[in-house]
């Protein structure tokens, strides 16, 4: 569910330690064809590292990655299924 969480615990299932998203960007201008953004939460801490492409990463290098993708995540659009879309129309 896309629902918003004002802590990031709020992310991480309540039986469980840490959540982890992984994501494969493809981008035509970079020389593999594609990127990895792989972000940990941890809900004891209520804090999360990144990585990108297998190596840690600041939020501010996967911000910059995203800006550099003209990935836009106030766009929901951009990144909700179809079938949520509809409620937003």
């Amino acid at each position: 569910d896309m629902e918003r969480a004002t802590k990031l615990r709020g992310f991480v299932r309540n039986s469980a330690s840490s959540g982890e998203i992984l994501v494969a960007l493809r981008a035509k201008e970079e020389s593999r064809g594609y990127r990895t953004v792989h972000r940990r939460i941890f809900s004891a801490r209520d804090a999360s590292e990144w990585w990108l492409d297998g190596s840690s990463a600041k939020p501010a290098e996967v911000s910059a990655l995203m800006l550099r993708l003209n990935i836009r995540m106030d766009n929901l659009c951009q990144f909700l299924p179809r079938e949520r879309i509809s409620r937003f129309a």
